[in-house]
């Protein structure tokens, strides 16, 4: 029994000794793309990946921002860095960034934040593109993210049909006239 046990730590070191030759390599001659895959591996665990980010950074890896037409629901390698994907701010839910994803792949980039609430008014929730955003999304347009809430913050207020000049139309307030109490003293009245 004493040999078995002898043989299993061999074999585990040279096992470990070969998965961390292999992790060496790939970290110097693909380290971008190495850690874009270590960071989708990871993706759940928001510590390790700031972590992760943190360090590239301090070797000069660029980090792209998030881009609603760049992003994508992982981690991109792309030429000269890392791309953040478009729930790396806040939790989108699944089923919306699928559709955002979905409308980009068969109609084309979004052209600006109009655009956007346009294609996908009926299946995304104002909240959800007021975080994307706050989260930077839509900075590529060049406008203030204030500016940028309160444009869509009109456009979900006036069912989708709000351009960037104009104002939804308050509705006015109908004052109905009260009736005077009646002076019945009983539901069966006697006179």
């Amino acid at each position: 029994m004493h040999n078995v046990a002898y043989t299993h730590n061999k074999v585990l070191s040279c096992y470990q000794a070969y998965l961390s030759y292999r992790t060496a390599l790939l970290k110097v001659h693909l380290f971008n793309e190495y850690f874009t895959a270590l960071l989708n591996s990871n993706f759940d665990v928001r510590d390790r990946q700031r972590r992760y980010l943190e360090y590239l950074e301090d070797t000069g890896v660029t980090i792209f921002p998030v881009d609603v037409n760049a992003s994508n629901n992982w981690f991109l390698f792309e030429e000269g860095g890392i791309r953040l994907p478009l729930q790396y701010g806040r939790s989108i839910d699944r089923g919306e960034l699928e559709d955002i994803l979905r409308e980009r792949s068969e109609h084309g980039p979004f052209a600006s934040l109009m655009d956007f609430m346009e294609r996908t008014f009926e299946r995304i929730a104002m909240k959800t593109v007021i975080s994307l955003i706050e989260d930077g999304v839509f900075d590529a347009d060049g406008l203030e993210r204030g500016e940028l809430i309160g444009i869509c913050a009109d456009f979900y207020e006036g069912g989708g049909k709000v351009g960037f000049f104009t104002k939804v139309p308050k509705k006015p307030v109908v004052q109905r006239k009260q009736k005077p109490p009646t002076p019945q003293i009983s539901l069966f009245d006697e006179e």
